[in-house]
């Protein structure tokens, strides 16, 4: 009885830990999530590009990214600054390519994201999930798919709706899509940027001066 006890009570304490762990990263991952005003595009048409910055720019730079990869967290963060310097002119359109072989929940994360983008909250849902990769990374299905609900809560979302469209054929292929295109250009890692159409080198893009200086040439 006394070790039966012992085990439930350890057992309790324990999971306690975990729910204040997964109540602590989607209090933290939120305050991510860019304000109204930001150059964000939203688009709930299940075909439309993700697109941040302007909506008619001459400049576009798109990068196939991995939502468990840390370095994509690091490439999609500067080029959000990157846009952010130009007034217009300049934007960026993210692209799915999860690393299946090496990042088991990967694809999953990019479900959720466009599971989201149906509801108007593709920018968001990005900002959370990357936010909170090291909580969800390790994470069997079961737990994963309640971490990405609790997102969509904090988020507002049709919980109902969101449910359905992770799973949705539509949003499968979209994804797809964006992997093959990958793949048709060779790709092997992430991120991989490239700057209308034409493949950068990650030293030139971490260059800010010689990476403003191709935007640059771009924009005459």
């Amino acid at each position: 009885m006394v070790v039966l006890l012992t085990s439930f009570i350890v057992g309790t304490f324990i999971y306690m830990g975990q729910v204040g762990k997964r109540e602590t990263a989607l209090k933290e991952a939120a305050k991510t999530v860019a304000p109204p005003d930001n150059p964000a595009i939203e688009n709930t048409n299940p075909d439309a590009e993700h697109r941040y910055g302007d909506p008619n720019a001459k400049v576009i730079i798109s990068v196939f990214g991995d939502y468990q990869c840390p370095y994509t967290i690091r490439g999609v963060d500067y080029l959000k600054t990157v846009v952010m310097q130009y007034n217009s002119g300049v934007a960026f359109i993210y692209h799915h390519f999860p690393l299946e072989s090496i990042h088991a929940n990967a694809r999953y994360a990019a479900q959720a994201a466009e599971a989201a983008s149906l509801q108007g909250k593709f920018w968001p849902m990005s900002s959370l999930i990357f936010a909170g990769q090291d909580v969800w990374s390790g994470q069997n299905h079961e737990t994963l798919a309640t971490t990405f609900e609790g997102y969509a809560e904090t988020l507002g979302l049709d919980i109902n709706k969101y449910k359905q469209d992770i799973a949705a054929a539509n949003v499968r292929t979209k994804i797809d899509k964006d992997i093959s295109q990958a793949r048709e250009r060779g790709l092997n890692g992430t991120p991989s940027v490239f700057l209308n159409g034409e493949a950068v080198d990650l030293e030139i893009v971490y260059d800010s001066e010689a990476f403003n200086k191709l935007i640059g040439a771009k924009l005459e």
